[in-house]
């Protein structure tokens, strides 16, 4: 299994995304990015999956958010930020309901 950091630079400090390695073309950059975030979804889902439904949201706690709604979020992000761009700097309607 490819590892995404593989092919990254290691952070100076935490404030610093890692940037490609010298010689590793965007094309490298952008397959090692999807095939990082598909490994992690596959991941996040099977962990999901053992969650009995009750469990998705709760508890309710005011420090804690439900799984639930962090599963939207994810959807949410990777839906604005993945595919909506277009080529010219716009964004294409969502595809969320």
């Amino acid at each position: 299994m490819h590892s995404p950091q593989s092919t990254l630079l290691p952070r100076q400090d935490a404030r610093t995304p890692p940037g490609p390695v010298s010689g590793a073309s965007a094309a490298d950059a952008i397959e090692c990015s999807a095939r990082g975030l598909v490994e992690a979804r596959a991941r996040m889902q099977s962990l999901m999956s053992t969650l009995p439904e009750a469990a998705w949201l709760g508890p309710q706690l005011p420090v804690v958010n439900p799984p639930l709604w962090e599963i939207g979020h994810l959807g949410w992000f990777q839906e604005r930020w993945l595919l909506r761009p277009q080529a010219d700097g716009s964004l294409a309607p969502s595809i969320l309901p």
